[in-house]
């Protein structure tokens, strides 16, 4: 879901320690495709999909990457919302939890878009196989 709100972000101190990967477009395709290749990779991954978008969860050492993701870390002050390693919101990330829960389930990915903010809620993450896998990129 894209928000109609905006979210200002500013540059953490120190970056976030990643906890999950966000994808979009072929950046999402591409990331399953890996997967999909190779299937080891996908032990002790969750994921959610949808509306383009896939963003998986799990340990940074098993998080894998694509060109044009982003890995997400939890929000300092708000750990149900995961939101870019580099940043984090400008307003107090309660207020945002808050905004966010009013329109999706947390725990939820929170990343820029264009014209405000796209959320992902995480609450309801499959374990990441290849069926799941084929379907996404089926429904894309």
């Amino acid at each position: 879901m894209t928000g109609a709100w905006r979210v200002g972000w500013v540059e953490r101190e120190v970056p976030g320690a990643p906890c999950a990967v966000w994808a979009e477009g072929a950046a999402a395709r591409a990331l399953a495709a890996l997967l999909l290749a190779e299937p080891a990779r996908c032990a002790g991954l969750r994921g959610v999909g949808g509306g383009g978008a896939l963003v998986l969860l799990g340990e940074p050492e098993r998080l894998p990457w694509v060109d044009g993701a982003r890995y997400l870390a939890k929000c300092e002050g708000a750990e149900s919302l995961y939101v870019p390693t580099p940043l984090q919101p400008d307003l107090a990330p309660a207020l945002v939890a808050h905004a966010v829960a009013r329109h999706a389930a947390l725990p939820a990915a929170v990343v820029p878009a264009e014209g405000g903010v796209r959320v992902f809620p995480l609450g309801r993450a499959w374990t990441v196989e290849a069926d799941a896998l084929r379907a996404f990129l089926g429904a894309g």
